[in-house]
């Protein structure tokens, strides 16, 4: 017997969003869904994309910020960031 088919509204849409947001791996979420990670990976990846973007986005502003107080550290891990070169 074939499974329900679920779905998925806006809700679940934005509570992925805030997880990806937030640094939650594909499994935590599927977790928190109560699904595979495989349909989180199928069904919610502009959403995934949508909310690593928004962490990386908010990441990079506030080691703008650090390091135009002279942070070298921050304009190490910024230059990074930005070049690709390291989480």
């Amino acid at each position: 017997m074939a499974r329900k088919a679920y779905r998925f509204d806006a809700r679940h849409h934005q509570l992925v969003r805030v997880m990806a947001r937030l640094g939650a791996s594909n499994i935590d979420i599927a977790a928190e869904l109560d699904i595979d990670r495989g349909t989180v990976d199928r069904r919610f990846e502009e959403t995934l994309l949508t909310g690593r973007a928004q962490r990386k986005a908010a990441e990079i502003g506030r080691l703008f910020s650090l390091a135009a107080k002279g942070s070298v550290r921050a304009q190490v891990r910024l230059d990074r960031l930005i070049r690709g070169s390291g989480p």
